[in-house]
């Protein structure tokens, strides 16, 4: 770890960390606009337009209650403005919560558990897009092979990297009964030395976002229950208003909560995971040859990739 300590030349070491502030500052015309919501949705049983009696029918007492009661913002609509906001605080909540913290445990076990093995980590550049990070392949002898013969059992497979130049030669972590797991040790260092200095910044945008996103469920219901009211309200006027019906409120509620929130949210930083959790531990190729001291490893690979 000593020597991941030393290393200053990568992009990684010289970001700034993000400010807290400035992150709930940005938060503040959200809670702006969900503060006029709840306000407007207090005040509006009380206007006169839902407090006419039943026996008046005639236009002009009812387009003087309207005017009296001044502009309406439909309930619906900021049923639906709240509930958009719901799915992207779901995501953030879970992705750093939940996939993150997962990732962090994965880095801890194969600092822990892992056999050190002799291989080379190569570097490929890639297109510009995924210049933001750096990716190569690993390649090392693979864990079973006796070496008994002229040729070793090696495995190769793609891993992302955070210096963009080859090692040869070098310690690679495999875990127990994961042949196709290695990584290059330096990386897993490196990774494990950003997960301890990301964690408290992880923690607090997670515990931020799941506080906002039992805001937004909050602010929904009470939505719910005042268009509930003003259904009442309207069907003893006699006033027929198919566009605030609580009960399809309650059905869009439920729809946004089951699919944006614990679908796209939870289910999607899970299905995350276990992709990445294949990608780390199963995903590579078996290959005889011999390990190269120039970055090439001689033989033909079994399969693609």
């Amino acid at each position: 770890m000593a020597r991941t300590d030393l290393r200053s030349s990568t992009r990684f070491e010289q970001q700034a960390d993000d400010s807290y502030a400035k992150y709930v500052l940005s938060t503040l015309p959200l809670a702006v606009v969900m503060v006029m919501f709840v306000f407007e949705a207090y005040q509006r049983p009380n206007k006169p337009f839902y407090n006419m009696p039943a026996f008046v029918t005639d236009d002009y007492q009812l387009q003087s209650a309207a005017e009296a009661s001044g502009s309406l913002v439909p309930l619906m609509d900021m049923l639906y403005v709240v509930l958009a906001f719901t799915v992207p605080w779901a995501l953030l909540t879970c992705y750093n919560l939940v996939f993150l913290r997962l990732r962090h445990e994965m880095i801890d076990h194969y600092l822990a558990n892992a056999d050190i093995l002799m291989g080379n980590v190569v570097y490929e550049r890639k297109w510009w897009a995924c210049e933001f990070r750096y990716y190569g392949y690993c390649s090392y002898q693979h864990p079973d092979d006796d070496n008994k013969g002229r040729h070793q059992d090696l495995v190769r497979k793609t891993v992302r990297m955070y210096e963009p130049y080859t090692r040869e030669l070098v310690p690679v972590l495999c875990l127990p009964g994961f042949p196709k797991s290695g990584q290059g040790k330096d990386d897993v260092e490196y990774a494990s030395l950003m997960a301890q200095k990301a964690r408290p910044r992880e923690l607090f945008f997670g515990r931020f976002s799941l506080f906002w996103l039992i805001i937004c469920i909050s602010v929904a219901i009470y939505l719910l229950h005042v268009m509930y009211v003003i259904d009442e309200a309207e069907y003893y006027a006699g006033i027929t208003d198919d566009y605030e019906n609580a009960d399809k409120g309650w059905i869009l509620f439920w729809m946004f909560l089951g699919i944006g929130v614990i679908g796209a949210g939870l289910g999607g930083s899970c299905l995350a995971w276990l992709h990445r959790r294949w990608w780390l531990l199963h995903q590579g190729v078996n290959y005889i040859g011999d390990l190269s001291i120039h970055g090439f490893d001689g033989g033909e690979v079994d399969s693609q990739w």
